[in-house]
């Protein structure tokens, strides 16, 4: 029998639930999704600096207007 132990009820400090008997303890969600939030937001990070980076190259070698068929036409005069 798994019995949670609740700590508000105690008037002690908060603390995770814990759980009594040869369970081990409950994981901590919350901080899990967390830590895959921040992974995940990183990795976003990381792909847009990658893009913007490919992007300056490109834009420094004139190659922009050539990935996308984009040509110039002389005006004339």
């Amino acid at each position: 029998m798994v019995r949670y132990i609740n700590h508000c009820d105690t008037g002690q400090a908060r603390h995770p639930p814990t759980v009594s008997g040869n369970v081990p303890s409950v994981p901590r969600f919350p901080e899990a999704q967390t830590e895959l939030a921040q992974a995940e937001l990183g990795l976003v990070q990381a792909e847009v600096g990658y893009r913007l980076a490919v992007t300056a190259v490109e834009h420094a070698t004139g190659g922009l207007l050539d990935r996308y068929h984009v040509q110039v036409a002389q005006l004339s005069q």
